[in-house]
């Protein structure tokens, strides 16, 4: 394979990641590419879903599906700012090659869709839909996550009656349940929940198999994995910490929402794909819990509907990691105040402290700096790469800071600056992509230039696959002559190791410059920035999720000990801050925190930060914040300052802790694994 860097050209104006999922080649696809059907995530700049589908239809006929979660009134509506949409290759290629043209921001693509898990004809839902009464106290919990076993006991009242009272499962073959057609997936309300209970329920035990096969929660003729069929899942576990109770001992005013995400973007851990589908199931249980009403005694509905509280124990490593980022405007947007509804989302800060992922590069005492990127071999994913440029003092139409990318095998791309909007590509000799170094304008309010680094997998099944050379690559930063910065250069690796039972059999790349030092004096993982100026830092390893104003960012620690469990997120130096930590481990013998495993009956462990975030989701339920009249950041943040003296130790720096240590219990407490 004879490798050459081609000559910058103009590049894709729209969305550089997007544009290079959708040009690989034929072996990384499970169909012919122009047949595929994708979710992707719209920023819409002016124009109205609407719009974009009688400009488009014209040209590709029957190649865009709106989803049913949006209402006619929505799809009409040019002030809407994210979108879901989904739509064949063509037409999403066309839409980011020229964004500005359809009032298009960005363009994020999610998930490629088997076409018979989309329902054309699901109608549009209606905001008319009737209230649905409930009881005075009466706090929801809504949870996204993905392998949610439903029919655990955990969220049972009694043995045929579930707690959870809607749940929308994405990306499984379409059924028309009772809840009402999804243009994707499927979804359940507490009826068709109990009809299955009692149908697969034999002398008082679940045929728990069978039941989920009729859900649509496993299907062993789908390609896809299942998590539900693992002894845990992470849906399960985090919706048992965050409103789990032994059956018949639950309260009847905390029902349970639910959506299931996709196994495919579960499986693809950079968190990209995640995006249009938390999107859409975001929107779909925000409209089903503001259907809700407090029932009085006289039997009249209020006006407003009961709080609820949401829990995505999700994260990504890439974006700004400031309130620019496209998950913190879309969490901001979703949870702005709603005079109708109290509304709160929990988040988890991140697991990423010690994974190498991110640098940050200060020009302050030299003009050059160079990143070590190590990319392993046998690894099946694609490595993404952003270099974030601050914006540069003067005004200069260049960006201040150049890049040069340089393969293991000494080929180097073009030292002098990108032409704007412009991509250089490395090639194997046969016209293919090996590699691909990305230069556009942001719009984010720090940064002025976004550098992207695209590496093909390392290893690959198909005898014929443009695969990428293992080994360090070296990402090469120059601050132009005239240039001046303010802040440090921020770069960081996307996620792209495989979880356990996942595909595609991933290998995480890293940075591994030689000052970087993982282990202390004695040998120990060093969990803090040493003294020094490597470029490679735990400072800034917090999710990308994270930056907005409206979700409570929680970091997590080690029960026994009190300490920062090594692995949860630091925050940049200039924030934000999480919010407060909760346990996530109960003991460095004892990783990870007790809830339910996938099989009813089953407890299980399970660590991160993602697991310390619902204990504070069961918090905010059981004592909600709203009527103190102070915002629930506020309230949390006074609440663990009031609780981390009761902990270990002494309290946490703020990078990793927040506002201090919340002495929460799980529900379950410490009992012994299934």
């Amino acid at each position: 394979m004879s490798l050459t860097w081609d000559t910058p050209s103009p590049g894709v104006v729209g969305n550089a990641v997007t544009d290079f999922r959708l040009s690989r080649g034929a072996e990384h696809y499970p169909a012919p590419a122009d047949t595929l059907w994708w979710a992707a995530l719209l920023e819409l700049d002016g124009a109205s879903l609407d719009d974009i589908q009688i400009a488009t239809s014209g040209v590709f006929p029957g190649q865009i599906i709106l989803p049913s979660a949006y209402s006619l009134q929505e799809r009409a509506n040019p002030a809407l700012t994210f979108a879901v949409i989904f739509a064949q290759t063509p037409v999403l290629r066309h839409l980011n090659d020229e964004p500005a043209r359809y009032g298009i921001a960005d363009l994020h693509l999610g998930n490629h869709v088997p076409p018979q898990h989309l329902d054309p004809d699901a109608p549009p839902w209606s905001p008319d839909a009737a209230p649905i009464p409930v009881s005075e106290g009466t706090v929801l919990t809504a949870v996204v996550d993905d392998g949610i076993a439903i029919g655990h006991d955990v969220f049972r009242a009694d043995l045929c009656r579930s707690r959870i009272d809607y749940c929308y499962i994405l990306g499984v073959a379409t059924r028309h349940f009772e809840a009402g057609r999804q243009s994707y997936g499927a979804a359940l309300d507490c009826n068709n929940i109990n009809t299955l209970l009692l149908r697969h329920t034999i002398d008082g035990l679940l045929d728990e198999p069978a039941f989920y096969r009729e859900a649509g929660l496993i299907d062993f003729g789908n390609r896809d994995f299942s998590p539900a069929i693992l002894r845990r899942s992470h849906g399960t576990h985090v919706i048992g910490l965050a409103a789990g109770y032994r059956m018949q001992e639950a309260p009847a005013d905390r029902p349970i929402l639910c959506a299931s995400l996709p196994a495919r973007v579960t499986e693809d851990v950079t968190g990209q794909t995640l995006l249009p589908a938390l999107a859409l199931a975001l929107k779909v249980l925000g409209d089903r819990a503001a259907q809700y009403r407090v029932a009085r005694k006289d039997g009249s509905l209020t006006e407003t509907a009961p709080p609820v509280v949401f829990n995505l124990s999700y994260g990504n490593s890439d974006g700004p990691h400031n309130a620019s980022g496209p998950v913190a405007r879309l969490l901001d947007d979703i949870f702005a105040p709603n005079a109708s509804q109290v509304r709160h989302m929990v988040i988890p800060s991140g697991n990423d402290n010690m994974l190498q992922l991110h640098a940050a590069v200060d020009f302050a005492n030299s003009s050059h700096e160079e990143l070590l990127l190590k990319v392993l071999p046998d690894d099946r994913t694609v490595s993404h790469v952003e270099i974030w440029i601050p914006r540069g003092r003067g005004g200069l139409d260049d960006p201040p800071v150049h890049v040069t990318l340089i393969s293991p095998t000494g080929q180097k791309s073009a030292p002098a600056p990108l032409p704007e909007q412009s991509v250089q590509r490395l090639n194997d000799g046969q016209s293919r992509d090996v590699a691909r170094l990305s230069l556009r304008r942001t719009r984010r309010a720090e940064f002025g230039w976004l550098y992207t680094i695209n590496i093909n997998p390392t290893a690959s099944l198909a005898p014929d696959a443009a695969i990428a050379c293992s080994g360090k690559w070296r990402i090469s930063l120059h601050l132009a002559e005239t240039a001046q910065i303010a802040a440090p250069v921020q770069v960081w690796i996307q996620r792209d190791e495989s979880l356990p039972g996942f595909g595609p059999l991933g290998r995480q790349t890293y940075f591994d410059n030689p000052c970087y030092r993982k282990f202390d004096a004695a040998g120990a993982p060093q969990a803090v920035d040493p003294p020094g100026d490597c470029p490679v830092r735990r400072t800034g390893s917090i999710s990308g999720f994270t930056g907005g104003t409206r979700p409570l960012v929680i970091g997590g620690y080690t029960r026994s000990n009190g300490r920062m469990s090594d692995y949860s997120a630091t925050a940049l130096e200039s924030g934000p801050f999480p919010d407060a930590a909760a346990p996530s481990d109960d003991s460095p013998a004892l990783p990870g925190v007790i809830s339910a495993g996938s099989a009813c009956g089953a407890m299980v462990r399970i660590s991160g930060t993602s697991v310390a975030a619902p204990l504070v989701t069961r918090l905010l339920v059981n004592r909600d914040p709203a009527g103190g009249g102070e915002t629930a950041k506020a309230w949390l943040q006074a609440l663990a300052r009031e609780d981390d003296p009761k902990a270990c130790g002494p309290a946490p720096d703020a990078k990793r802790g927040g506002a201090g240590r919340l002495t929460l219990l799980a529900p379950f407490g410490a009992v012994r694994d299934a």
